[in-house]
């Protein structure tokens, strides 16, 4: 049987190298902090110019179990030891961050009938993942903030499964079937271009 690549991003999360600094993989506590300077956390927003250099020293590997934010001072000293260009910092800093989410599985649809809201609401992720993390596993706070993103998702998804919810969307296994069938798809579109027409001055 396959294992999903997602047991891997689980269980073995790496770090980014850019510019002599190592950076991700991002922890919830790291979450939050990247929340409380306004850099943006959803994967298809992308990180503006002025957010790299902060979004880069909260993702460092220093600041993984932090117990307070940076000041100026932090920022200056981050600056002087980072050596990279901006196109380099934007793809290690946005590579960090979407592989955070590789292994997000969306949550059960809300019951027949249930009222759905389309604006913000709840208490944001990293503090539910991290309430999630303490309360199922009995782990402290400080623990819970320091886990990979990537690992707190994963728990969260195998939960949800021993707890018996149906997830939102597809699970880890379901994504490697996907990808079998898209696969086929494109196999067989490619041998059906390889074949010759009518109109194919190759035809014998």
């Amino acid at each position: 049987m396959t294992v999903p690549v997602e047991n891997v991003f689980a269980a073995f999360p790496t770090p980014h190298s850019v510019g002599g600094v190592e950076l991700g993989p991002m922890t919830v506590g790291q979450a939050i902090m990247l929340g409380a300077f306004d850099v943006p956390l959803a994967k298809d927003m992308p990180i503006p110019a002025d957010k790299l250099m902060v979004a880069a020293l909260l993702l460092s590997k220093e600041w993984r179990a932090a117990d307070r934010l940076p000041g100026e001072k932090d920022f200056k000293r981050f600056a002087k030891r980072l050596k990279a260009d901006c196109r380099e910092l934007k793809e290690a800093v946005e590579a960090v961050r979407g592989f955070a989410f590789s292994t997000y599985v969306k949550p059960p649809p809300p019951p027949k009938g249930a009222r759905v809201r389309t604006g913000p609401h709840g208490c944001g992720w990293p503090l539910e993942v991290a309430e999630f993390l303490c309360g199922e596993y009995g782990w402290s706070w400080r623990d819970a903030l320091a886990t990979p993103v990537v690992t707190a998702f994963a728990l969260v998804a195998a939960s949800r499964q021993r707890h018996g919810d149906e997830p939102g969307g597809f699970d880890y296994v379901e994504r490697i079937k996907e990808r079998e069938v898209h696969k086929r798809k494109r196999r067989a579109a490619a041998g059906n271009r390889s074949q010759p027409t009518l109109t194919d001055p190759k035809r014998p």
